[in-house]
């Protein structure tokens, strides 16, 4: 086996944890960019089989994932990620029960 350099072992790593903690399927991932199965297996592959996608694909996952393209690069890209997504989902929770607190006031208020 060849020795991959660092820049492609991080995206291919990253673009599987990516697609790991969004709950997509490589199937799913391949229908989004317009390429095969065998093609993302082979963007998240460690070692001989791996290639990099093409400009287009790229910027096609950065969009999926909604990150830089240079996060794919980052040792803690995906984890960034991770990151802004739990703190959105946190956001986002605490806004819907803030919302909740304030009708069940109102409600109380009313009856």
């Amino acid at each position: 086996m060849s020795k991959q350099p660092r820049s492609a072992a991080l995206f291919a790593t990253n673009v599987r944890k990516l697609r790991e903690s969004h709950g997509y399927y490589l199937r799913q991932i391949a229908e989004f960019v317009g390429v095969t199965v065998p093609t993302v297996h082979r963007w998240e592959c460690q070692g001989d089989k791996f290639c990099f996608p093409n400009a287009k694909h790229i910027d096609s996952l950065a969009d999926i994932y909604q990150i830089a393209i240079a996060d794919f690069f980052d040792p803690a890209g995906a984890e960034k990620k991770n990151m802004h997504i739990k703190a959105n989902v946190g956001d986002a929770l605490a806004i819907l029960n803030s919302f909740v607190k304030t009708q069940t006031a109102q409600k109380g208020k009313a009856g």
